[in-house]
């Protein structure tokens, strides 16, 4: 589109008009803040995500945004989450980060 050529260049005009629908179900699991072990303190949580999720965004038809429904490009089935920390003595701690798809 060139409303004012020949002195502005292409005016491009971009939206965003796709739905997107996701369903997810979270279990959490917590271990207590004051947990003890020898002289070790443990502390942490450990998490499960079960989802879905689907949107029109990439139609290959852009006049039927409906017809176009499928699994989104950010849709995981199945995600866990863990961090777990150990307090070690004198003052030292080591936190250990896990996460898999």
């Amino acid at each position: 589109m060139r409303p004012l050529y020949p002195y502005i260049g292409n005016v491009y005009d971009y939206e965003s008009s796709a739905d997107s629908f996701s369903k997810n179900l979270g279990l959490r699991l917590y271990l207590p803040n004051n947990w003890r072990v020898y002289r070790f303190g443990i502390s942490g949580f450990a998490q499960y995500t079960l989802g879905w999720a689907e949107d029109n965004a990439s139609a290959e038809n852009q006049y039927d945004w409906a017809s176009e429904w499928a699994h989104s490009s950010f849709d995981t089935r199945h995600r866990f989450t863990s961090n777990i920390t150990v307090k070690a003595p004198k003052d030292t701690s080591f936190s250990f980060l896990l996460f898999a798809n």
